[in-house]
């Protein structure tokens, strides 16, 4: 199995995202640290359903939130709040937060590699995410791509950058 490293954007502007994430494995191991971790999937699930991608590690897991950046609001699971929709199910590009109690290894398991693709994104904030197996700067993922502001969370600290 590579080392995947997780890359997530807060991204103020309107544009698409290209990624390519066609030499990653099958299978994605995700390190959860107790409490708020940020992170994104690298491949695309056998079910995409919040139920059965966090079954794994049930004992731990709070909730997830994910943002709607049409509507511009967030959602829950697994207990919406009051007005807010369900995070139903989990899409690759996307970002989320993931609230766990106590260190956790998320397991994804797929039957397929990832190709190449992009993300619409809107004006306003935009909680992307995108995997490789190098860390990447994200001034090049960016190039040529009016915005204002990148912000990442480094779960290790603990905190925004």
């Amino acid at each position: 199995m590579k080392k995947i490293i997780n890359s997530l954007l807060l991204i103020p502007l309107f544009m698409v995202i290209g990624y390519s994430q066609s030499l990653l494995a099958k299978t994605q191991s995700i390190e959860l640290n107790a409490g708020w971790n940020l992170i994104a999937l690298a491949v695309e699930p056998v079910d995409t359903s919040s139920n059965e991608i966090f079954k794994s590690i049930d004992d731990a897991f709070v909730s997830v939130w994910g943002f709607d950046e049409i509507n511009r609001d967030w959602n829950t699971f697994p207990q919406p709040l009051v007005g807010a929709s369900e995070v139903s199910s989990l899409e690759v590009g996307k970002g989320y937060w993931v609230n766990v109690t106590r260190s956790s290894t998320l397991i994804i398991e797929s039957t397929q590699e990832l190709a190449f693709g992009q993300l619409d994104l809107y004006p306003g904030w935009n909680l992307v995410g995108f995997t490789t197996e190098q860390a990447v700067n994200y001034k090049n993922i960016l190039s040529g791509v009016p915005y204002s502001q990148v912000w990442g969370f480094n779960t290790v600290a603990n905190q925004f950058e």
